[in-house]
Parts: C-alpha cells; structure tokens; sequence
C-alpha cells in the first residue's frame, strides 16, 4: 500500500503498545489475583475478580476508542508531520482501536484461564484467530484494488472477536471446579 501506509501503520503500532499497556496490567493482577483464590478455595472470589479486571479495562479501551473517534489526527501527529501519513494513522486507528475494548476481555480471560492452569486454550484460540482470520482476512483485503487503511482497520478487531466467542464458548461450557485440596478440574 506504499510508503504512506507502512509509516502510518508503524505509528499506530507504538501508540497500540501504549494503549494495551493497561488491560495487560489488569490481567496480570487476575492472573495473580486467580492463582490466589484458587489456591485458597474461593472459585467464586476468582471469577468476581475476573471481571473486575475486565470492567476496569474495558472502561479504559472505550475511553481510548472515543478519543480516536473524536481526534483521530492528535496522537499520529506527536510521531509525524507529514499531514498524509497522520491522516491514513488517524484513519486506521478510526477502526483498530475497537480492539482496545476487545483485548479487555481477551486479555483478562487469558490470565484467568492461565490462574486456573488451562493456559493451552489460550494458545488454541489465539493461533485460531491469528492463523485462521488476521493473516488471511488482511492478505486478501491487501489484494482488493482501492482499498484503504480505514477498511485494514477492521481487521485486527475481527480476529479478537473470534478469541471472544471462542473464550465465551469455554469459558461457560469448562467447569470449574475446585476440590478440597484447591485443585481446579473439569
């Protein structure tokens, strides 16, 4: 998509880091926050911690998403002068930072899962929705004559929803259980 396009998606992959930063914080305090009510016999205490952190970090991603709605053009502009590369930035973080709000859950959910020690689904479901939607939806779209950054930005948000559905899928069908000794199974 050219020159304009790569440094316009460089840009927004730094302010991404930035902004992911706060639910990777949350989900780090579940993990550890999971571990210990597990470890404890409080199954319950675990899941309500859970979702906690997915509130606290949902509320930041849509803190974040407005504000890319509504000055799409102020945090391109603090990596580049170049008006076209901060508006196709602005453009694309238009639809990517959907994701913000998404990976509130993801990112929670996996550290849940990885307190309960069943940190495979996790894998699972992120090879599922990297391999199987991100790579291929964004080759083929890279291959639609016209297409833009603005479209390109949906993509990374529709990969997360299939990790979504998926941990919602395991999340309400696993049963977790925990037995005397604060052993989880299911």
């Amino acid at each position: 998509m050219g020159l304009v396009a790569s440094a316009a998606v460089g840009i927004d992959e730094k302010i991404i880091v930035f902004a992911m930063l706060v639910p990777t914080s949350f989900a780090s305090a579940v993990a550890v926050m999971t571990a210990q009510n597990i470890g404890a016999g409080k199954m319950m205490r675990a899941r309500q911690g859970l979702w906690v952190g997915v509130s606290l970090s949902f509320m930041f991603g849509a803190l974040f998403w407005s504000f890319c709605q509504l000055c799409p053009d102020v945090l391109p502009s603090l990596f580049s002068t170049d008006p076209d590369v901060i508006f196709n930035a602005g453009d694309y973080m238009r639809n990517y930072s959907i994701d913000c709000m998404l990976v509130a859950f993801i990112f929670c959910v996996n550290s849940f899962f990885s307190g309960c020690g069943y940190s495979l689904f996790s894998l699972i479901h992120s090879m599922i929705a990297t391999f199987g939607v991100r790579v291929p939806v964004s080759y083929l779209l890279s291959r639609v004559q016209g297409i833009t950054l603005f479209e390109m930005g949906f993509v990374p948000p529709a990969a997360t929803c299939v990790s979504v559905i998926l941990c919602l899928i395991y999340l309400n069908t696993a049963r977790f259980k925990v037995d005397g000794d604060g052993i989880i199974s299911l």
